[in-house]
């Protein structure tokens, strides 16, 4: 049986894939880019760009690592608001996930995960797994069938990565731990008992990577006298180095990131002011693709609490997910 996983974050796409009998992960940013004609224009010359078409409903759509390139220019093409996961660009770039696993044609159990409010609020996971749950058609006349969706809350898939890879579930399904989601959107969180969650001391708030990020392109955009709002850069950048390329030269922007601190600690206090004490919290793990920054922020309310930043946190929930899917499937078939 083929068990697979999507994670279609505000600020990227993660995807499980097998080759050659193993499972890999990638990503691709969360663009959507309206298309207004088929295919892509040849000229014998240029390189095609790597990006998938995919149409929902009457609309088509370019996804993929080159997506930005089929976008206006200052255009961002992310959708930021709480409704995502029922708009036409998220079914678009799940597709496009779809369309780099090589479109199986059949996917007997597909996992994926929602921000922690829409299963505080009901009824949302109900919408999602029927969405994503039947046959999804591409406009090259191929289709992929998934039998059956499943959607789990986001930051559980980073707890079960790190539990399970790490082999400490066993200590963390006797403790409680907080797990915290820092993505592009919003930042999640989770209190657990392995896998019972004190929902009242879980949440969701706004304040994901985008907006530091945003405020950290003006400030670069102030100090180089020059109009700088790539945030794409910037999100690769802050995961591998906090280095980007500048008007053809390399350009460090760590000595402006306590401009954005400010923001990452309010973030951080309006978890805290959820939470509540953390003198009986074991562990605090940070996933998701702006854990790397925010991580200061988190050990400022939790000094004293032993603090983990997940191996390539970007996958984490995603792995999650998978390792999820594949002990269902051998729970319950």
């Amino acid at each position: 049986m083929l068990v697979c996983a999507i994670d279609v974050g505000y600020g990227n796409v993660k995807f499980s894939r097998t080759e050659n009998g193993m499972t890999r992960y990638d990503h691709f940013p969360s663009i959507a880019a309206l298309s207004l004609h088929d295919g892509e224009v040849g000229d014998g010359v240029t390189a095609r760009k790597d990006i998938i078409p995919v149409t929902v409903g009457n609309e088509s759509y370019r996804v993929g690592k080159d997506a930005a390139l089929a976008l206006p220019a200052n255009e961002s093409g992310r959708i930021l608001n709480p409704d995502y996961h029922k708009s036409n660009p998220y079914l678009a770039l799940f597709r496009g996930a779809l369309g780099y696993m090589g479109k199986p044609r059949v996917i007997d159990l597909l996992v994926t995960g929602l921000p922690v409010e829409h299963f505080l609020s009901g009824g949302e996971r109900g919408i999602l797994e029927a969405r994503i749950t039947g046959e999804h058609a591409f406009p090259d006349g191929s289709s992929v069938l998934i039998k059956q969706g499943w959607a789990i809350p986001q930051p559980v898939g980073g707890f079960l990565q790190h539990a399970w890879s790490t082999g400490v579930y066993d200590e963390l399904r006797e403790s409680l731990c907080l797990v915290v989601d820092c993505g592009f959107g919003t930042v999640d969180w989770v209190v657990s008992k392995g896998l019972k969650v004190t929902w009242e001391r879980s949440g969701s708030v706004p304040g994901g990577l985008s907006q530091p990020l945003t405020r950290l392109a003006k400030a670069i955009s102030d100090e180089q006298d020059g109009v700088f709002v790539d945030i794409d850069l910037l999100d690769a950048a802050v995961r591998g180095g906090r280095k980007i390329d500048l008007f053809g030269s390399p350009y460090d922007f760590g000595h402006l990131l306590p401009k954005v601190m400010p923001m990452m600690d309010q973030v951080a206090n309006s978890l805290l002011d959820r939470v509540g004490r953390l003198s009986d919290i074991s562990a605090v793990v940070l996933v998701g693709g702006g854990a790397p920054l925010y991580l200061e922020s988190i050990r400022k309310i939790c000094p004293r609490n032993r603090l983990v930043l997940v191996d390539e946190a970007l996958y984490a929930n995603v792995k999650g997910y998978l390792l999820a899917g594949e002990r269902r499937i051998k729970t319950h078939g």
